[in-house]
């Protein structure tokens, strides 16, 4: 396979290995016999063998810079090229092509046929993009992946430390594609608001190749979702090595309240309190993250996210779950914060049901078993700020994350709790004990047996005066 010049270049400067090469070069065989044609540069670039600065350095050495049209956008590989010289076939004036501009010179069909993360395709393979780069970011291993975005620990050569790096995965549809845009700067702008302790912080923004990322705080350690067994007979998280509820649990949920808590204060809900949005890392610290779902505390009627209800449905309030979006506010957190301690508690979710359908209706109209009836080794105090918090009535629950916070501090503390305790789970009325209502007969049919001894020596008394003798006379 006879050698291509910017990949012997690559080669020769050690930034390629020779088989890389040929790998780029067979790819580019296989396009060719499509009707498709892609630059080897290009190829080695979405392989992530080459970052793209690297390609045009190489590119620069071959005396050839990447230009685009000023009229329709198309870009080309112009070799000796020098400002103010050629057109495109369009009459359009060539001007160097913006740094973030990507390889492309071919359109989007090649780029379509290669089958990774290109636009309109679906979500690559676990572990697909490790080695590619984004912006200045070489992907080192995939850490997560939701319905719209992926997140993999990347390293930051600037600073020396790695990050982590959320790559949006464009769908196929245009309005979708264009609902999932929107929701990702949503999230980037949303986060980015934020400083606290307990929430993940966003630092850049960028595209790379048409595809928008972002970076923030890489997290050592693990979601919360990857810590908790939901399988039958397990025990719940927060008994796993006690028989009292570890306290670091307690603290987790504390921390998230008090993340919310800023979220709020900055006018922001978050909307999809959930375990796999929940961090916990090596320090046993919770780091509440993924601000995708989030949405202004004002109603914005020009913010697709303010009109819609998202959220994880397990995890939803009774006013998220009916699809009211007025009615979504601060204590839908509240309630998912919650739903979250509910199932470190006692190993299961509030509410369940066969479809989704089923469980929307369980979580608006109908109550979830008390914690305690699942696991008795649950305080009754713990119980009752869990239950305050999946209060159906947003108002009944706790006025604010911080009460709910501090709440959470006044247990660990072994201080009262301002939640009302319930009664004991379990207990029933008097008239549903079997012994009371033999206690109440015994005593009825005493009550019944003294009147009637009364009653008969009463009629007793009566018949002697009526027949007694009179008194001898003489």
């Amino acid at each position: 396979m006879p050698d291509n010049p910017l990949g012997q270049l690559a080669v020769e400067q050690g930034w390629i290995t020779a088989e890389q090469r040929d790998e780029a070069l067979r790819l580019q065989a296989d396009l060719r016999k499509s009707g498709l044609f892609m630059r080897v540069g290009e190829l080695l670039s979405r392989r992530a063998f080459l970052q793209t600065g690297q390609v045009r350095e190489l590119l620069q050495r071959q005396g050839i810079a990447l230009v685009r049209c000023a009229a329709c956008g198309k870009q080309f590989n112009a070799r000796n090229w020098s400002a103010g010289r050629g057109t495109c076939a369009c009459g359009g004036a060539l001007d160097p092509a913006p740094a973030e501009a990507p390889l492309s010179v071919a359109g989007n069909a090649a780029m379509a046929a290669l089958g990774d993360a290109a636009p309109g395709k679906a979500a690559p393979p676990p572990g697909a993009l490790r080695g590619r780069y984004f912006g200045k970011y070489p992907l080192l291993e995939e850490l997560g992946r939701g319905a719209m975005g992926l997140v993999y620990k990347a390293w930051d050569p600037a600073l020396g430390r790695p990050v982590a790096v959320k790559v949006l995965i464009d769908a196929g549809n245009p309005d979708e594609s264009a609902k999932r845009r929107h929701q990702f700067l949503q999230e980037v702008r949303s986060a980015a608001r934020l400083r606290h302790s307990s929430i993940v912080s966003v630092h850049e923004v960028g595209q790379s190749d048409g595809q928008g990322f972002f970076t923030m705080d890489f997290i050592d350690g693990a979601p919360l979702s990857a810590l908790v067994r939901e399988e039958e007979g397990a025990p719940p998280l927060a008994f796993e090595k006690s028989e009292k509820p570890l306290p670091h649990v307690i603290e987790w949920i504390r921390d998230v309240a008090l993340a919310l808590q800023h979220a709020h204060q900055n006018g922001l809900l978050h909307c999809d309190v959930k375990p796999g949005n929940i961090l916990i890392d090596r320090r046993n610290k919770a780091l509440l993250s993924d601000f995708s779902a989030a949405r202004s505390l004002r109603l914005d009627l020009s913010d697709p996210n303010t009109k819609r209800v998202l959220g994880t449905l397990f995890y939803m309030s009774p006013e998220q779950a009916r699809g009211v979006a007025q009615e979504v506010g601060p204590a839908a957190d509240i309630w998912g914060a919650g739903a979250v301690l509910y199932l470190l508690l006692t190993g299961k979710r509030p509410f369940s049901g066969e479809n989704p359908v089923e469980v929307r209706k369980s979580i608006a109209v109908r109550p979830c078993p008390s914690p305690r009836s699942l696991n008795a080794k649950i305080p009754k105090a713990l119980e009752a700020i869990v239950v305050k918090c999946l209060q159906k009535e947003p108002a009944a629950r706790y006025g604010s994350a911080k009460e709910l916070a501090d709440d959470l501090q006044r247990f660990l503390d072994g201080q009262p709790v301002q939640a009302p305790v319930l009664k004991e789970a379990g207990s029933a009325p008097f008239w549903h004990d079997r012994r009371a209502w033999i206690a109440i007969a015994a005593g009825v049919l005493l009550l019944a047996g003294m009147l009637l001894v009364k009653f008969v020596m009463s009629k007793g008394t009566e018949r002697k005066g009526m027949y007694e003798l009179p008194e001898e006379t003489r």
